[in-house]
């Protein structure tokens, strides 16, 4: 399934971002990606966005991180919310989202989009993310204040990434 809208956030006690996905019939489900997971996933990203040359290309791809980098840090959409315990839906209460570790990310590139395909154990399908080039570098600017807010280490991250200021941990983060 195909998720519609994301929130990103790190949850000091898993000590693991986690994905709040919603999909177009409603349903929100929380993947859970560990520091190890994250790690091999960010060179093929950074690679789809880093600037290849030095030429006004390179100033242009440069000023437009900084461009998402500003929009993910004046976010102001509502987040996406696991229904409230006891919450009802018709006559029925809701169930909280279904919830997992994801094990896998295969990557699908496009020229114009990115896909995350999420699996968790057993390479079992979970969910399917899919990026604009623009709202990918939102993204990893999103991952880049909450890898820095883990106080995980950031030689995965190249230097023009490093140099632009960080989000505090109050900062909303959502996408």
């Amino acid at each position: 399934m195909q998720i519609q809208k994301i929130t990103t956030r790190y949850s000091i006690y898993q000590d693991r971002l986690s994905i709040d996905g919603q999909f177009a019939n409603g349903e929100i489900v929380r993947l859970w990606l560990t520091y190890r997971l994250m790690r091999e996933l960010l060179p093929p990203l950074l690679k789809l966005i880093t600037p290849q040359a030095k030429t006004e290309a390179k100033a242009a791809i440069l000023a437009e991180w900084a461009l998402s980098h500003a929009r993910s840090r004046q976010q102001s959409e509502k987040p996406v919310s696991p229904p409230a315990a006891g919450a009802e839906k018709g006559s029925r209460q809701s169930p909280p989202p279904a919830s997992c570790l994801v094990s896998a990310i295969e990557l699908k590139t496009t020229p114009k989009s990115v896909t995350l395909a999420f699996k968790r154990w057993g390479n079992h399908p979970v969910a399917d993310l899919a990026f604009k080039p623009e709202h990918l570098r939102q993204w990893l600017s999103i991952v880049y204040g909450l890898w820095n807010q883990a106080g995980w280490p950031d030689n995965e991250w190249p230097d023009w990434v490093k140099k632009m200021p960080t989000l505090k941990p109050d900062d909303v983060i959502v996408h």
